[in-house]
C-alpha cells in the first residue's frame, strides 16, 4: 500500500488525537477509564481498516519507544508490564474489524453494530493479557472472574456509549467531508 501525503497527514492527526485521548483518564485500579476506546473505534470508522491499523500501530510504536502517549502520560517498554496494555493490542485488532465494515458500508447502523460486536473482542484480548501478566509475570494473583466482573460492570456500559458516540461522529464527519466509501 502506497501512502499519499493526504494519507500520512490523516494517520498523523489521528495518532495525535489518540495520544491526547489517553491523557484524559480516571484511575480506578490497574486499568483506568480513558477516551481511548472512543478513538480506537472512531479512527478506523473514518480511515478504514488499513489506515486505521497503521494509526493505532504507530501509536503503539511511539508509546513503546518512550513517547508519553499511553494512559496517564506513560511510555516506554515498561508499558508492556501494565495490565491495561492488552487493551491497546485489542484496539489494533478491532481496528481491522471496524475499518473493514467502514470500507464497505458506513451507515450509522452498520458502524454501531460492528463497534458493539468489537467490544467483546477488545475485552477478551485485554482481560487475557491482564490475567496472564498479573498472575504469571508480576505474580500478583487476581482471579479471572474479578477481571471479567470489573470489565463488565465498570467498563462495558461506558464502552457501549463510546461506541455509539464514535459511530455517530464517524457518520457525521464522513458526511461533512463527503466520504461515502473508503478505498484503502
Amino acid at each position: 500500500m502506497k501512502l499519499t501525503t493526504k494519507d500520512r497527514i490523516q494517520i498523523a492527526l489521528c495518532t495525535a488525537l489518540l495520544s491526547i485521548s489517553s491523557l484524559i483518564m480516571i484511575p480506578i485500579g490497574p486499568i483506568p477509564i480513558t477516551l481511548q476506546v472512543l478513538f480506537m473505534i472512531l479512527i478506523p470508522a473514518l480511515l478504514g481498516a488499513k489506515k486505521g491499523m497503521l494509526t493505532i500501530g504507530l501509536y503503539l510504536v511511539l508509546g513503546l519507544v518512550g513517547f508519553p502517549v499511553f494512559a496517564g502520560g506513560m511510555g516506554g517498554l515498561q508499558s508492556l508490564l501494565k495490565p491495561s496494555f492488552g487493551y491497546l493490542i485489542g484496539g489494533f485488532v478491532i481496528a481491522a474489524m471496524i475499518g473493514s465494515v467502514a470500507n464497505k458500508n458506513a451507515s450509522f447502523k452498520s458502524l454501531v453494530t460492528i463497534s458493539v460486536i468489537s467490544i467483546p473482542v477488545l475485552y477478551i484480548i485485554g482481560i487475557s493479557y491482564a490475567y496472564f501478566l498479573m498472575n504469571i509475570v508480576l505474580e500478583t494473583p487476581i482471579s479471572l472472574s474479578v477481571l471479567i466482573t470489573t470489565s463488565i460492570s465498570v467498563f462495558l456500559p461506558l464502552d457501549i456509549i463510546k461506541a455509539i458516540v464514535a459511530s455517530f461522529l464517524a457518520v457525521r464527519i464522513r458526511k461533512a467531508v463527503g466520504i461515502k466509501t473508503i478505498v484503502s
